[in-house]
């Protein structure tokens, strides 16, 4: 997989996408984008002291959890 820069074009983003999820489920991209997030949320906790911004990251992070979650409930997890 290529690494995603700043002169991607959207449509190869979506399209990187949507062979994540077609590889290892939305349930799982769910998940690991969570992780992502929460991982943001340290960091911006602990190197800029941005209590503000740390909170958006870990709300991201629990919500995204969450819907990872909800979706296997579903069963829709493949």
């Amino acid at each position: 997989m290529s690494i995603v820069t700043d002169c991607t074009p959207l449509d190869s983003i979506r399209d990187q996408l949507e062979g994540m999820v077609d590889r290892v489920s939305l349930s799982t991209v769910l998940s690991l984008l969570g992780t992502i997030c929460q991982a943001k949320a340290e960091h911006v906790a602990e190197n800029w002291q941005d209590d503000r911004m740390a909170k958006t990251w870990d709300k991201a992070s629990r919500r995204l959890d969450a819907l990872s979650i909800h979706h296997d409930m579903l069963g829709a997890g493949r």
